[in-house]
């Protein structure tokens, strides 16, 4: 995950020299499936929580 991200920067940092503009509309994307992936894995906890509850 952290590769991950850090290669997201490395990239991100790359497209800074060319275009400002579309850096931008990458870091947003970025952030944004970086959010939706974190809600996933929340649900998937909560799910899970919830399911040994009502056992």
């Amino acid at each position: 995950m952290g590769g991950q991200l850090k290669r997201l920067e490395l990239v991100a940092r790359d497209l800074v020299k060319n275009d400002v503009e579309v850096w931008n509309i990458l870091l947003e994307n970025g952030i944004t499936t970086f959010l939706e992936r974190m809600a996933g894995y929340l649900a998937l906890v909560l799910y899970a929580v919830m399911a040994s509850w009502l056992k």
